[in-house]
């Protein structure tokens, strides 16, 4: 017989027995839950159903935030929706993991169900490879991210606590900004850090670009550089970009949408000179390319928009629009000048 069975037996003959609920408490904190140990757990909830304090309230409260974060750490797929996967609602899967953990920290305290989730104060990464994947998900703040290609996140589970809610990025990312006016949201980069309450607002700093944009959609952000000087204020529309080499800020009055235009799948060239498309491009399908330097010279720009052609129709377009032509080799793809006869 199961040994814990064996102690729940007991108990079930002598509900009143503190010793003997002690001992229970201390097998589960000792020994890790198996399929029998959770069956045992709930067959048997109803003996300590009465006990369940404050404390254990708010151990489970704090679990389950834990819990709400980790099933938001939720891809968006940008294939084709055809061949739809069926998937569980969040608030399924919340209720589920709220039944199976209760009985558990009511036997086995906080102790057990933070070593289960990691514990709060662990450092969190989130990361997006290269290809068709944006993750979608929600810090532990309630804010909403969605993390585009090549791109990454770092910060605390615990970070809403702390005086600042401080995330760090490389790569690009869309923060939609839960208020909380006690607690500012700051966004770290390599060169400048971006403080806001509450808004909407995009940044783009992938480390192998020479520049950092952050577009505003909605609300207000205050940009600063690295040393706490402040650089400028954005309102909603607008564009902020700064240039690395020389440490200087520029502002544009541009179109968010157009911008952000990503997190639907979607990518808009205005006007784009061909290292910014191949770049974005690189990012998008996870392929290598490779462009003549006769080519780069001449800069031919691009204005297209893009969802759900592939790699081979989006070369077809650029070769059409510059007179080039495109050779496609496993993930390399080389763009050069068609040889005038």
């Amino acid at each position: 017989m199961h040994e814990l069975e064996k102690l729940l037996k007991q108990l079930r003959s002598d509900p009143e027995n503190a010793e003997l609920k002690k001992r229970v408490r201390r097998w589960l904190a000792e020994h890790r839950e198996d399929s029998k140990t959770t069956a045992l757990l709930r067959s048997h909830w109803d003996l300590l159903d009465d006990e369940l304090g404050e404390r254990d309230l708010q151990q489970l409260r704090g679990t389950l935030e834990k819990i709400h974060h980790k099933v938001n750490l939720e891809p968006v797929s940008l294939k084709n929706k055809k061949n739809k996967k069926r998937r569980f609602s969040r608030h399924s899967v919340l209720k589920i993991a709220a039944t199976l953990l209760l009985p558990i920290l009511i036997y086995a305290s906080i102790e057990y169900a933070d070593s289960w989730l990691n514990s709060a104060n662990t450092s969190e990464l989130v990361m997006a490879k290269t290809g068709t994947q944006i993750k979608h998900f929600f810090l532990p703040d309630s804010t909403e991210v969605w993390l585009n290609s090549e791109s990454h996140i770092k910060y605390t589970s615990d970070f809403q606590n702390n005086k600042q809610r401080l995330v760090s990025l490389s790569g690009q990312a869309f923060f939609k900004v839960y208020h909380d006016a006690e607690h500012p949201f700051v966004v770290q980069t390599s060169d400048m850090d971006i403080r806001v309450l509450g808004t909407s607002f995009d940044v783009s700093a992938y480390p192998e670009e020479q520049a950092i944009s952050t577009v505003l959609e909605e609300g207000a952000i205050a940009l600063s550089n690295k040393q706490g000087k402040s650089l400028d204020k954005l309102a909603a529309g607008e564009q902020a970009v700064f240039h690395r080499k020389s440490g200087t800020l520029e502002k544009i009055k541009g179109s968010s949408k157009e911008l952000t235009s990503w997190r639907s799948g979607k990518l808009i060239f205005r006007d784009a000179g061909i290292a910014q498309v191949i770049s974005k491009l690189e990012r998008r399908f996870g392929y290598n390319i490779s462009v003549s330097q006769e080519l780069l010279e001449e800069n031919p720009t691009y204005s297209f928009s893009i969802k759900d052609e592939n790699i081979e129709e989006i070369c077809q377009l650029i070769c059409l629009a510059t007179g080039a032509r495109a050779t496609i080799e496993g993930k390399h793809i080389r763009l050069e000048k068609k040889q005038k006869r």
